[in-house]
């Protein structure tokens, strides 16, 4: 399971801001974040956590380029299976 993200500051990035602003908002944000361990300076916790599951499309031409022989072949020779594993995803998807 993923772990889950707590935002936190740093007390020395605390200490900074307070230090440029009298702003009464401001500082009643500041004090309302928890302090980090583990030496983080900042943890915002933005965006998605994981990564996307792949589509069928992904998971097909993955496990159709491992069934090819492209080891040991010359840099972009793995385009003309790609293709070949392409056209079998069509013909399948259509059939």
């Amino acid at each position: 399971m993923p772990k889950k993200c707590t935002p936190c500051m740093s007390e020395s990035l605390k200490e900074t801001i307070r230090d440029f602003t009298r702003d009464p908002d401001t500082l009643r944000q500041i004090d309302s974040i928890p302090v980090c361990t583990g030496g983080e300076i900042l943890e915002l916790c933005g965006g998605k956590s994981g990564k996307r599951k792949a589509g069928p499309y992904a998971l097909f031409i993955g496990e159709c380029m491992k069934s090819k022989p492209i080891k040991g072949k010359p840099f972009g020779a793995a385009a003309q299976y790609m293709r070949e594993c392409a056209a079998e995803y069509r013909t399948r998807k259509e059939g």
